[in-house]
Formats: C-alpha cells, sequence, structure tokens
C-alpha cells in the first residue's frame, strides 16, 4: 500500500492506494464539528477520542465539584441559583481557558517536530511565560538533558525520565481503523533510546488511569491497518503540566491489552451492537 499525506491548511488529505489498486481517501477537519471532522471516502467516522469519552472519570466529577464549591464562597443565594439556572459553572470557564493553552502548546510542538523532521531549524520558545515554562521540560526531555522536575506517578516503573536521544519520523498523522470504522491523529512516531513509539503530547495535571494509553493504543491498531510496517515497541505519553516546569514521560508496551479495553468502550458507544467479541 502506498500511503501520501496532504495538508491544505484547513484539512489534512490522506490518500491510501492498496495493491489491488482501489484508493481510499480519508480527510481530517480540525475546526469542523465531531460528526464530521473525519470523513473516509465521504462517509463520517467516529473519533477515538468520542469513544473514550464513555470511560467514566471520577476525577474530572471531583475537581468541577471543587471548583463549583471555591467558586459559590461569598455569594448569597440569589447568586448561586442564578449560576445554576444559567449553567454558568466555574469548571466550564476553567476548561476553556485550559484548552486555549493547550492548543498553544501543542501547535508549537507539532512546528517542534515537523522541523526537527524536515531538518530545519526548530522554532524558538514562546514568550509567553506560561507557555515557555510548559515546554521548556519537553525540549530539555528532546535533547537528553534532566528536565527541571519531574513528577512520579503509578506508571514508574515504565518512565523513562531521561531520553539519550529522541528522534521524530512522523508528526499529526491521521489514522482510521475501515473495521471499526473510527479515526483519530496521534501527535509523534518517535524513536527513543532506539526503540519506536506511538507518542501523544497532554498538558493536564496527571496521568491518570490508563484512558491515555487506550487512545495510543487506538491510534496503533488503525495505524497497522493501514499497512504500516515499523516495528512498534509501545505507546508513549508525554505530559507538560500547565502550572509549568512540570515533566512526565510514560511508555506502556501492553498496547494488545489496551486496544482491547478501548474496544469494550466502543462496545459501550455501539451500545453493544457490535459484530466482534471481546476475549476476557
Amino acid at each position: 500500500m502506498k500511503i501520501t499525506k496532504q495538508d491544505l491548511g484547513d484539512k489534512i488529505i490522506t490518500t491510501m492506494t492498496h495493491d489491488d489498486g482501489t484508493v481510499d481517501e480519508l480527510v481530517f477537519t480540525p475546526s469542523s464539528g465531531a460528526r464530521n471532522r473525519y470523513l473516509l471516502n465521504g462517509k463520517s467516522c467516529t473519533g477515538v477520542t468520542t469513544i473514550l469519552n464513555k470511560e467514566a472519570k471520577p476525577q474530572v466529577t471531583e475537581w468541577a465539584i471543587k471548583l463549583a464549591y471555591q467558586d459559590c464562597i461569598g455569594k448569597n443565594d440569589e447568586q448561586i441559583k442564578k449560576i445554576i439556572e444559567t449553567k454558568d459553572w466555574a469548571s466550564k470557564k476553567t476548561s476553556g481557558s485550559a484548552m486555549s493553552i493547550g492548543t498553544e502548546a501543542h501547535s508549537w510542538v507539532e512546528d517542534y517536530a515537523k522541523a526537527i523532521i524536515k531538518g530545519l531549524p526548530t522554532p524558538n520558545l514562546p514568550e509567553d511565560k506560561q507557555l515557555h515554562q510548559i515546554l521548556q521540560p519537553f525540549v530539555d526531555w528532546c535533547n537528553g538533558k534532566v528536565p527541571m522536575s519531574t513528577k512520579k506517578n503509578s506508571h514508574d516503573k515504565n518512565s523513562i525520565a531521561v531520553a539519550g536521544e529522541v528522534k521524530f519520523f512522523q508528526s499529526e498523522m491521521s489514522v482510521v481503523h475501515k473495521e471499526l470504522f473510527y479515526a483519530g491523529t496521534y501527535d509523534c512516531l518517535v524513536e527513543v533510546d532506539g526503540k519506536k513509539y506511538i507518542m501523544d503530547f497532554k498538558t493536564s495535571s496527571g496521568i491518570y488511569g490508563r484512558s491515555y494509553f487506550y487512545q495510543c493504543a487506538a491510534y496503533l491498531a488503525a495505524w497497522q491497518k493501514m499497512g504500516y510496517d515499523i516495528d512498534i515497541a509501545g505507546t508513549m505519553v508525554v505530559r507538560c503540566g500547565k502550572e509549568g516546569n512540570d515533566l512526565e514521560v510514560a511508555a506502556s508496551y501492553t498496547q494488545e491489552k489496551d486496544f482491547k479495553a478501548f474496544k469494550a468502550l466502543y462496545c459501550v458507544y455501539k451500545m453493544g451492537d457490535v459484530d466482534f467479541e471481546i476475549e476476557i
């Protein structure tokens, strides 16, 4: 199979020419609504993150409750009643701001990776102080330097705190699983210390559970279905917290199990209307 990628700015077109001469076209339009963000031969594909939203996230609920409580301190009954009636939740305002800074950080990482792949000078770190502090540890890690701080988590045994060398091979690659008809875009294909990984970049406050690894496993499964034959050791999450100077790099080597978990969520998303069984 021959796979070509065309970046038109507002959309990315991935063309897959099969050995029998048939052609599939995947169109990714980032600014489009969820329903038409990914189109395979003109038909809408479900996004990976849409499927992952079926997983319960109690830590998000707890975070929202905490913000709501803090927002209500000092307010009278009428003010609190108005918040409830208008659904002007503190978490909604905070998440909107977080999404904006996260999008900017993602965009810079994309430019950084593409520059390295093309052999061009890498972009300077943003002048914005918050973005600079978010991204500096990432650059240090890529260059094999000790980060300014490393956050420990439950994936310590697979943590890659300091890399000897990070090589970038692909950036912002759209993939599609024709059988399950889902699609998504992973951030990078990287090589760290001689091993290749499907990598996703996050700006959350931590790596909670295995949801991020389910996401990467779904990308990897689709990537393999498309015919790529590069040997992939595992999946990787690189997280830089929005408070800055906070780096967490974790790798997973259980992508088959993680993909099973993703398929279970896919089954929930489809309300059981699937033609496969999940082995327990």
